[in-house]
């Protein structure tokens, strides 16, 4: 065959083959009958005019293989006529792109006269490319001589097209996996890995050698020989399509004992190749650890908190003579006797007349003397003052029990509360409360009650003055 190329859609005979080499056959009925097929020459001659690829034949003339027929197809896809190719060698196909190694594999063949299939890339008559599957057969008379070959050409370029975009998106993808930075697997159908990332393989120590092919359930012993995880992969996973955050805490043998959320998905493609399943792994151990440690440090304050809670609650009784209890939720607050009346909004100073009027008549109807009389209404005037001026308002209820002799004074605002580290100042120190002003502070009215129960938070205060008609004895005369 000769080895001279044309430029890429040069017309045939352009100098490239000499008029004599021409016999201008153009149909079936010049070739030699085809043994044994069993059809009229002009049906076999109409089915490969229809045939939907190219179809050529050539006479099998070392170095010529000269183009004896050409079906339409090879003409729509060449873009030349019968005509222009008839008596000449296919080279005319051939451009600056084509392989010259796909070249060589077509020579050996014809040489050794046996069937070849390459894809190729060749040349339309006006220059653009396509990409040719072309198989070749040698065709034999009834003695088993070689008198022609046969050549059947696709164009396949679209195909082609798709697996060059697909081999780049596979190229893309490769990369992108190879630089995350968490470990990532990809198993087939079967759960055999076919491929691990960078990440898995310093994270892990294995490499590709030992994991390529293997079930994900071997490698490393056995490490990922779960039972739950088999079931993810097995059952949950080809239903759901996807799983998140499944947990794995083991002793692997080269890292050490890690804790690892697993995310698995199943990617099903649309071209005919096998399903892949992507499990990605995240290392959560050290985040577990500080959030332990996180954890422990909270309670660790938290019971910090609470002793000195406990120990701020045993001082204030204490220095008060057991008055003062400091509450730290509602169920500690005393049940609420039958009230005397409308509650009494605390919204300007006005409203403190209205409490003095309604714990003087409580206390008189609960039979109290004078002078404790008094003091009840010294304690709710301060109360009351410091929920208008401090409290952000509130409300103030007097209720009684006038069998026991008990009278009881509700009082309730919005305010800030008394932050946990001033409490013992608020609460013992005279006038700290009602600083700017002509009170005296929350130290009057603990020195004008029988008892004090304070809930004071963020949200607001609640404060529960009691008083008897009979003062209780100290604590230490009934201990």
């Amino acid at each position: 065959m000769n080895d001279d190329k044309l430029t890429a859609g040069s017309p045939p005979g352009d100098g490239h083959a000499e008029k004599q080499r021409q016999p201008q056959v153009s149909h079936l009925s010049r070739l030699p009958p085809l043994s044994g097929v069993g059809l009229e020459s002009h049906l076999l001659e109409r089915a490969l005019f229809m045939a939907n690829c190219g179809v050529l034949i050539t006479d099998a003339v070392p170095k010529q293989n000269y183009i004896l027929f050409a079906n339409p197809r090879f003409e729509r896809m060449t873009g030349y006529t019968l005509g222009e190719v008839l008596g000449q060698n296919c080279r005319f196909l051939q451009g600056p792109d084509t392989d010259s190694a796909t070249l060589q594999e077509i020579r050996k063949a014809l040489i050794a006269e046996r069937e070849c299939r390459v894809v190729i890339r060749n040349y339309r008559k006006d220059g653009s490319a396509f990409w040719n599957e072309l198989a070749i057969s040698p065709v034999r008379d009834e003695a088993g001589q070689l008198t022609h070959f046969l050549g059947i050409q696709l164009d396949v370029s679209d195909r082609r097209l798709s697996e060059e975009e697909a081999g780049k998106a596979r190229l893309l993808a490769d990369g992108i996996v190879e630089t995350l930075r968490e470990p990532l697997a990809v198993l087939d159908g079967d759960l055999r890995v076919v491929s691990i990332n960078q990440a898995f393989r310093e994270s892990f120590q294995v490499t590709d050698l030992e994991t390529s092919g293997q079930l994900f359930y071997r490698l490393g012993n056995g490490q990922w020989d779960i039972p739950p995880l088999r079931h993810l992969l097995e059952e949950v996973l080809p239903a759901n399509k996807s799983f998140r955050d499944f947990e794995v805490s083991h002793d692997f043998p080269a890292i050490g004992t890690r804790t690892m959320l697993l995310n698995g998905r199943r990617l099903e493609t649309d071209d005919g190749l096998p399903n892949l399943i992507l499990l990605a792994f995240q290392d959560v151990t050290d985040n577990r650890r500080g959030l332990e440690a996180v954890l422990r440090l909270q309670n660790e304050q938290a019971a910090t908190t609470l002793r000195q809670r406990n120990f701020l609650r045993e001082i204030l009784q204490s220095v008060t003579e057991g008055r003062l209890q400091l509450c730290d939720s509602a169920e500690q607050l005393p049940p609420q006797l039958p009230a005397c009346g409308e509650p009494v909004p605390l919204t300007d100073p006005s409203a403190l007349r209205t409490m003095r009027l309604r714990i003087r008549e409580a206390t008189r109807a609960a039979g109290f003397p004078e002078e404790r009389q008094a003091d009840a209404e010294t304690s709710v005037a301060e109360a009351a003052m410091n929920a208008v001026l401090h409290g952000g308002g509130g409300v103030g209820q007097v209720c009684t029990d006038t069998d026991s002799g008990v009278v009881q004074v509700l009082i309730q605002d919005q305010g800030k509360g008394i932050p946990e580290e001033s409490l013992h100042r608020a609460t013992l120190e005279r006038g700290w409360t009602t600083a700017g002003t002509l009170g005296h502070g929350f130290w009057l009215v603990l020195s004008t009650c029988d008892r004090v129960f304070l809930l004071t938070g963020s949200e607001g205060t609640t404060l529960i003055l009691e008083h008897e008609k009979t003062p209780a004895p100290p604590p230490w005369v009934t201990a």
